[in-house]
């Protein structure tokens, strides 16, 4: 009782929530059948052994053909699908989690360039190779793990949770640029449960419904499961106004800044001051540089130098001593 009635009070079934009990049906079952055994008289033990063994065997034998008709497939297959037939490597993609599956250029020069692509055979290597690739930058997603690593950095990230880091990732500044988004019910129905909190993130779908073009989306049925995917087209009209909305160094600070309970607290002192930009870079190291990072290698593998220069500068306003991205702005400036 203690485990069927919150079972049965579920807004959700699962096949899954039987599994505690699967052991106890297997010993009552088991009982039962020896039981029963022990009633049948011996000459006719093995018709009913054989009649027993076929009863058992209908439930997983309807399931399997069951499964074979649906022939399912998933909303995540189908958005990759029609990537392969519309996007092309020249546009620049961003895409929230849980939607398509696709080989980003990112991934593909990191196994290009492994030891174990070179040790690879010639075949293997050119099978990889043949595979189509995108220039797709996930949005990040952050569900776990602390703030800030000390007492000071918890000062001036109180009434934050770690979820509220999500916001930066949506500033709408970074889809300038941008050519397809395709976002994902994992992840946007949650923020969307709860827009007075995720503002930034409200703002970004309203900017994607009334300024981009919906191509294509992708709900669950009878024969697809997965969450939805839409995919939008950002257009002449979502470019121009895109580009008029900027990007500044301090994008990333105003969006950790709302991201606080009333939209961020006034700086006290000029000790005060430090410690909370100091938390903040730290933040912006653990969280947001490996996405920046990769946004600014796909603006400029596709010639975006602009983009690349505003980037880079924010980022190497934090981290100096980037390398990489130096050398990219350094290429974005001749």
């Amino acid at each position: 009782m203690a485990y069927a009635v919150p079972v049965l009070l579920a807004h959700a079934a699962f096949e899954r929530y039987l599994v505690p009990i699967v052991p106890l049906l297997a010993m009552l079952g088991s009982t039962g059948v020896i039981w029963a055994v022990a009633k049948i008289p011996r000459a006719q033990r093995p018709i009913s052994t054989a009649i027993a063994c076929g009863i058992l065997l209908v439930p997983p034998s309807i399931s399997a053909m069951r499964a074979v008709a649906q022939a399912r497939t998933s909303t995540q297959v189908l958005a990759r699908q029609w990537m392969e037939n519309h996007v092309a490597e020249s546009n620049l993609l961003m895409q929230e989690r849980y939607g398509a599956e696709v080989l980003t250029a990112t991934e593909r020069g990191e196994v290009v360039g492994s030891a174990l692509f070179h040790d690879a055979t010639g075949i293997a290597q050119k099978a990889f190779e043949a595979r189509l690739w995108y220039h797709s930058v996930p949005l990040g997603l952050v569900v776990g793990g602390p703030l800030a690593g000390d007492e000071v950095g918890s000062r001036h990230t109180e009434g934050m949770s770690v979820v509220d880091l999500n916001g930066v990732y949506y500033h709408l500044g970074l889809l300038w640029g941008v050519d397809y988004v395709a976002t994902s019910a994992a992840v946007r129905g949650r923020f969307e449960a709860e827009r007075d909190r995720f503002r930034a993130q409200g703002r970004f779908y309203d900017f994607l419904d009334r300024n981009a073009e919906l191509l294509a989306s992708f709900a669950s049925n009878q024969r697809v499961e997965g969450p939805e995917v839409r995919i939008y087209h950002l257009g002449p009209l979502a470019q121009a106004r895109l580009g008029g909305l900027g990007l500044d160094r301090s994008w990333w600070r105003a969006g950790l800044a709302e991201s606080r309970v009333g939209g961020g607290e006034a700086i006290a002192t000029t000790a005060d001051s430090v410690e909370r930009r100091a938390t903040e870079d730290a933040i912006y190291e653990r969280w947001y540089a490996p996405f920046v990072r990769d946004l600014i290698a796909n603006h400029r593998g596709l010639g975006h130098c602009e983009r690349v220069r505003t980037l880079a500068l924010s980022h190497l306003e934090v981290m100096p001593g980037d390398v990489p991205v130096f050398l990219a702005y350094s290429s974005a400036i001749y």
